[in-house]
């Protein structure tokens, strides 16, 4: 993002991470420098509600994570990270509004991580949530949500609706 902004380039920088990662030291670095070059970046925080087994109501004071932006002097914002469309919306909005002083700043995306940190057994099998939390969750999926859309309003063919799903 400083690279861009340097070379007089109107792009935008995307760093994506889960908050789990939000409390490493190098962020706090990182932050503080963007906010005080006005770097164009987004945080973009995949707020999947658990840092590795540990829920984030355990780990964190915030209320919400985007909140922490304004500890750097920067917005943030609060997404559906289970909504591809409202992701999409967010992102935009931030673009929209740098000018106005909307870069760098947080996006916290609320989403869910329905397998344990780097494994493939469900949370519930290390008992750090229940298995009701995560059918819950299920039936937000955001692959399956998108698709009923592009069903429901006729934009896609069952051949092609066929081959996303298999692809994904």
């Amino acid at each position: 993002a400083w690279a861009e902004k340097c070379q007089n380039r109107d792009t935008l920088t995307v760093c994506f991470f889960g908050d789990g990662a939000m409390y490493q030291g190098v962020l706090d670095e990182t932050y503080t420098l963007a906010a005080l070059w006005q770097a164009p970046i987004v945080y973009f925080i995949e707020n999947n509600q658990y840092s590795v087994g540990t829920a984030l109501n355990q780990s964190c004071s915030a209320k919400s994570l985007y909140e922490k932006a304004l500890a750097y002097g920067m917005p943030g914002l609060r997404v559906d990270g289970m909504n591809p469309l409202a992701v999409k919306l967010a992102l935009e909005y931030v673009w929209q509004r740098r000018r106005e002083g909307w870069l760098p700043c947080y996006v916290d995306a609320e989403t869910y991580r329905y397998l344990h940190h780097a494994g493939d057994l469900a949370g519930s099998a290390y008992r750090y949530r229940s298995r009701e939390e995560e059918a819950q969750w299920r039936t937000r999926d955001p692959l399956a949500e998108t698709l009923r859309q592009l069903t429901r309003r006729g934009l896609i063919e069952d051949a092609s609706l066929k081959r996303l799903e298999e692809n994904a």
